[in-house]
């Protein structure tokens, strides 16, 4: 049931003992750590014997049960078994024969036959325990989730005159502060069961242990299969992981806005989905970052499969979207809609949740800000998405394994998905169906309002096709061209640079394409929380008037009757969004205001 498998439960036998079964019939249910699986028939005969009752707890390679034919000698099957057949016979026969010195006044073999049955242990450590007289439920278990193993039985042999007590009774002996060796035993062999700690501290041997706090327990609640292997994976995340987070602020509305084209046209595309297609652009970018860390080896996988967290009853899953950057949002859509529905009815398999190679958990509908995720191993990264605040802005949360990721690497990741999450025009490309996104202050619409604000010259027939790419030409002298898409544009130094003058110089387009780019922000933002805003007017002033820069102060006049607050937030959305504004170096001061028209 998959390699990390490492118990199993039986938690139904469809067959009974005496059943008639086909081959590839379905004859049991075990539950994994990840899922149930059916098991089935290798071929027909009759279930002769089942070895593992519902509920019990096997590892991997143990027997269950026993198919042959119906008069076949078993004798054969049962010396590869390293299992007593009849264990609850042995047991109850056991109970049964007990004597007053064994069974004790509280009832102790009652108790004991309970316990045995409940008790986690390999077939191993239950035949070494039945042949040395050891009661399991007083054996301290060091295997896979409380599970008794054969070195754990001879260990509590090795410890001879030590008090013998219950795991149970240590427990409550601890935690009430209680020498276990001054408690009167009941149970068999001589052991303390945890109602003989109880009865002392009920008695006046306790001395002032009765003063104490108490604290009783409300409800014991037994973790799941699946809660078993979350709480060792993320405490194995937790010793083994070096875990680093980074968290970058950015501006949510371009997800928001392609999410509500989708649902405009009636397309498949929620913000789930959305975002799970910029993280891939972003992995597909930095495939360090889409790896496992195995056997001391940074693996990076070629296949990108984001897991998603889900949280079901209290109990957490991930099913992993595969091969998510080869997919189109729609299709994103459907796979983790389908995986999701399966999870929360509890028909989710194995492959469901396996071969992920990053993760992504939301918070932000519980309406967390921030947090720091644990990795799941043996991946190297994880996402934490906080929420959707009033101004529009949300705080990506990236966990990274510094044994394997430097922070330099992991913050350039974290650079390329901000940069993805907030390009509405190349999330939208990632639909199949074209939608109106509409209002996005894009990189191409920056560079069309550049154009126009400078010194067009004339198109020309060898323009670039790309709206990104651009040709510089300088003949001679200070001045020259750059060819766009969208036709050429002249620049010049002044006259006391040494230029002729004739044309922006390089810095004056740059603080034009800041304006234009601060301008077409506003008017994207302003549609997006329906302010009405009209003319915009930007008037940039860099200083010193030569030489490099230092500052920049940008004044947007809005022609607007909109209440200040919400121009003011507007505004600070707008400066976030403007991608020319986020490429300027952090040395550079800009200063972004707003006044009325």
């Amino acid at each position: 049931m998959g390699m990390s498998m490492d118990q199993g439960t039986v938690v139904e036998w469809v067959a009974s003992e005496g059943d008639a079964v086909e081959a590839e019939a379905v004859i049991a249910v075990v539950e994994s750590e990840k899922a149930a699986s059916d098991v089935e028939a290798r071929e027909a005969g009759v279930l002769r014997r089942t070895l593992v009752p519902e509920g019990g707890v096997v590892e991997p390679g143990d027997p269950i049960g026993i198919v042959a034919g119906a008069d076949e000698d078993l004798a054969p099957y049962e010396a590869e078994i390293d299992v007593d057949l009849d264990v609850a016979d042995a047991e109850g026969s056991a109970a049964a024969s007990a004597g007053p010195a064994e069974t004790g006044a509280g009832g102790g073999s009652a108790t004991a036959a309970t316990d045995e049955s409940s008790v986690r242990a390999t077939p191993g450590a239950r035949q070494r325990a039945r042949e040395e007289g050891v009661t399991l439920a007083a054996v301290e278990a060091s295997g896979p989730q409380g599970t008794v193993i054969e070195d754990d039985v001879t260990a509590y042999l090795d410890a001879g005159s030590e008090v013998r007590a219950t795991p149970g009774a240590r427990r409550r002996a601890e935690r009430e502060g209680v020498d276990v060796a001054a408690v009167e035993p009941s149970g068999p062999q001589g052991t303390v069961i945890e109602d003989d700690v109880a009865a002392y501290l009920d008695s006046a041997d306790a001395g002032g242990v009765r003063g104490a706090a108490s604290r009783t327990v409300r409800e014991a609640r037994e973790l799941s299969a699946n809660q078993r292997t979350i709480a060792d994976r993320l405490g194995q995340s937790h010793r083994e992981a070096i875990h680093v987070t980074l968290d970058r602020e950015i501006d949510a509305g371009a997800i928001q806005r392609v999410a509500a084209a989708a649902k405009d046209a009636g397309v498949a595309g929620s913000f789930t989905d959305v975002l799970l297609a910029g993280v891939s652009d972003a992995l597909a970018a930095h495939p360090a970052v889409n790896a496992l860390f195995e056997d001391d080896e940074h693996r990076l996988i070629e296949e990108v499969n984001v897991g998603v967290a889900l949280d079901v009853d209290g109990s957490l899953f991930t099913p992993v979207v595969p091969t998510v950057d080869a997919r189109s949002i729609e299709s994103i859509n459907a796979v983790r809609t389908e995986q999701a529905e399966a999870v929360h009815a509890g028909e989710h398999t194995v492959d469901d949740l396996s071969g992920g190679t990053f993760t992504v958990t939301n918070l932000g509908p519980f309406g967390v800000d921030r947090f720091d995720p644990v990795i799941n191993p043996p991946q190297v990264g994880i996402l934490g998405v906080g929420r959707v605040r009033d101004d529009g802005t949300t705080t990506l949360s990236f966990a990274f394994d510094h044994r394997v990721l430097n922070g330099a690497s992991a913050a350039r990741f974290l650079d390329t998905l901000a940069e993805r999450l907030q390009d509405a025009d190349g999330l939208a490309a990632r639909f199949d169906a074209d939608l109106n996104v509409g209002g996005a202050a894009s990189a191409t619409a920056t560079a069309s309002a550049a154009s126009d604000a400078a010194s067009t010259v004339a198109s020309s027939d060898e323009a670039p096709d790309d709206p990104r790419e651009i040709t510089v030409e300088t003949a001679e002298g200070y001045g020259g061209r750059f060819r766009t898409a969208f036709g050429e544009v002249a620049f010049d130094e002044p006259e006391d640079a040494g230029g002729a003058g004739s044309a922006p110089s390089p810095v004056d387009h740059l603080l034009g394409a800041l304006g234009s780019c601060l301008s077409l922000s506003v008017r994207a933002m302003a549609a997006r929380d329906d302010v009405p805003i009209g003319e915009i007017t930007a008037d940039v002033l860099g200083s010193p008037e030569e030489g490099p820069l230092s500052a920049v102060e940008v004044d947007l006049r809005l022609d607007t009757d909109a209440e200040d607050s919400a121009l003011d937030r507007v505004v600070t959305k707008a400066e976030r969004a403007c991608y020319v504004h986020r490429a300027l170096s952090e040395d550079l001061s800009v200063t972004v205001g707003w006044s009325r028209r």
